[in-house]
Order: C-alpha cells, then structure tokens, then sequence
C-alpha cells in the first residue's frame, strides 16, 4: 500500500515561485524578441550623405568655395552672370544618385542684398525638374536659413538621377556694390525611412508569436 505525502507549505510555496520565475524569465524572452523584431522592422536605413566635391561627381561654373566634402558655397559671379554646381550623369562623367531612397534632404543658406536668385533642380535623363527657386524682387537684404525635405516618389525619376544648385546674378543698373551674394548648400543627403516587405513580415511574425506565448503562459 503506497503512502501518499503530503506537500508541505515550504515546499508549495518553492514550487509557487519556481513558477512564477518562469513566468518572468518567459515574458522577459517575449519582450526581448518584440524589441528586437520592433528594431528590424521599424528601423530605417541610414542616411546616405552626398559628396559635393568633384569626388562625389559635381562640377562648378563661377565661385564656389568647398567648405566640406559635404558643404559648398556658390558666390555671385558678375562677369559669368551665375554661378552653378551640378552632378549631371547623363552629360558627363559624373556619378548619379540613386533614385532607390525615397528622401532627400539638404540644409541652405542665403544672403544677398541684390536681385539675385537661385535654384535647386533634379536633372533627368530627358528632363530638369525644379525642387526648390527663390528670387529677391528687392535690393533689401535677404539672409536667411532653411532645411528642406523632398519625397523623391512625388517626382518621375530615372533610377539615377543628377542635381544642379544655382545661384543667378543681377547686377542692377551697373551698381556693382549689390554684387555680394552667396548661397550655401550643406548636409544634402538620402534614405529610405519606409520599412521593406520582408520588415512588415517578421514584424507580423512577431507579433502572432507573441500572442500564442501569452495564451499558453495565461493557460
């Protein structure tokens, strides 16, 4: 005849929060693997920044001055009437930027106290597409700083393209002391802050993983 034994409260109270441990440890896996699939998918890709320098493909016409692989001044030029930094893969040998992101992004600057203008266009394989001119009708000043966001999806692009910044000079009447402006670019860059398909899939993975731990935990 076998003797049943009875548990004592120490020994169900030990086998209580041995359970309840692995309850924890269970839910502290569910919520590292959610926090890594969160990370995948949500993650963008980084930024890649644009090299203005003729390493990265641009050429200047009139004064430009490179501040940094990354920021370059075009200064009024009287005598050429403009001054112009392009990246133009269809007409030269520089390198295009691909059309694959979805932004593109760039910080300006401006000063002028003349009738200047400049202007900031994609340049296509059959076509110039203006993103961004400003005029000053006026010979008051006009300085001022912008940071600008393009979604490159609104635009029918080839999957590379080019970009021509611009700076126009007005030399007003023959009053030479107006020709004084100079317009930075600076931080011009691209990336794809849209998750993949496959992103969206591991996510849902996740997720429905997630809500079967918890049922079987619950139960």
């Amino acid at each position: 005849m076998k003797t049943k034994h009875k548990k004592s409260s120490l020994t169900e109270l030990k086998e209580h929060k041995g359970m309840k441990n692995m309850k924890y440890a269970e839910n502290f896996k569910v919520i590292i693997m959610v926090v890594l699939v969160l990370f995948s998918a949500l993650g963008v890709s980084s930024a890649t920044m644009i090299d203005l320098t003729e390493d990265g493909g641009f050429y200047t016409e009139g004064s430009v001055d490179y501040n940094s692989t990354n920021s370059v001044t075009l200064y009024e030029d009287a005598g050429m009437g403009y001054t112009l930094l392009y990246n133009d893969p269809y007409y030269s040998d520089s390198t295009g930027i691909s059309a694959a992101d979805e932004l593109l992004s760039f910080d300006i600057s401006l000063y002028t106290t003349g009738y200047d203008s400049f202007e900031i266009n994609l340049l296509t394989e059959e076509d110039s597409i203006s993103l961004f001119y400003y005029e000053n009708s006026s010979s008051g000043i006009v300085d001022f700083e912008a940071s600008c966001s393009f979604d490159l999806s609104d635009y029918n692009l080839d999957d590379i393209f080019g970009l021509e910044f611009v700076l126009t000079s007005v030399d007003y009447g023959g009053i030479t002391d107006t020709v004084d402006a100079s317009f930075t670019i600076s931080n011009v860059q691209t990336n794809s802050p849209v998750p993949e398909p496959a992103s969206f899939f591991l996510l849902g993975s996740g997720l429905l993983w997630l809500a079967r731990r918890q049922r079987k935990i619950i139960n």
